[in-house]
């Protein structure tokens, strides 16, 4: 969603104002997305819905870029899917701009890795996915703007886990999803001995829809670099 957005938009609308629409919230609160906690008719920037869907995995904000970038979010979605193609993502189809659950939304740990590597060739991408906390520019409804922790490197500080690991690699960024048929998914990268290393983990069954275990399991796996 980001690298389609990013490419269609370009840096220099990255402040551009967006008034978030009432069919992004009622989408996010009856699908029971995380939310970002922007609210219906609310003026806010692209940069913030980009920091709304990265870090809290926010599905009104997604919403919200999609049809602000496109027109509509189907026409959005149908951008995902030809940039998913140009990428040779084989086994991967977009339904929606928000991860949730459907039948024809799927990929696999190659196809993720491989779309992580892309986006990360985007500076705009690279500076929201390493970015632990971002307060979003002040309005009406929030004059003080919005705190957003990432889901991923917030978690690290809130359980006293620390991205350096013993072995010299250095967590970087990530991007955890989960939906019920899904698990825990998280797609992550660390720097060791000069190198970039992208890990995918999937498929994580548990009742609670913590993405803890799967960034332990980042942690010990990226700790085995040698």
């Amino acid at each position: 969603t980001i690298l389609v957005a990013a490419e269609e938009l370009g840096e220099e609308r990255l402040d551009e104002p967006v008034t978030v629409s009432k069919e992004a919230t009622e989408y996010s609160y009856i699908n029971e997305c995380s939310n970002a906690g922007f609210e219906a008719g609310e003026i806010v920037t692209v940069r913030d819905l980009f920091y709304g869907t990265i870090l809290p995995s926010g599905g009104e904000a997604a919403f919200a870029l999609a049809s602000y970038t496109s027109g509509t979010v189907e026409e959005f979605v149908s951008q995902m899917n030809q940039k998913a193609e140009e990428l040779g993502l084989t086994n991967t189809h977009f339904e929606n701009c928000t991860g949730l659950h459907n039948d024809n939304h799927y990929s696999t740990c190659r196809d993720i890795a491989v779309l992580m590597s892309e986006c990360l060739k985007s500076d705009t991408f690279r500076e929201i996915v390493t970015r632990e906390v971002y307060t979003t520019e002040a309005t009406a409804s929030h004059p003080g703007g919005i705190t957003l922790y990432d889901t991923m490197l917030h978690r690290f500080t809130s359980y006293e886990m620390s991205t350096t690991l013993e072995n010299g690699a250095v967590i970087e960024g990530g991007k955890t999803g989960f939906t019920d048929e899904a698990g825990q998914c998280l797609v992550s990268f660390a720097e060791y001995g000069g190198e970039e290393y992208i890990l995918v983990t999937a498929e994580a069954m548990t009742d609670s829809g913590s993405a803890v275990d799967s960034i332990a399991d980042a942690s010990t796996v990226y700790g085995r670099l040698q």
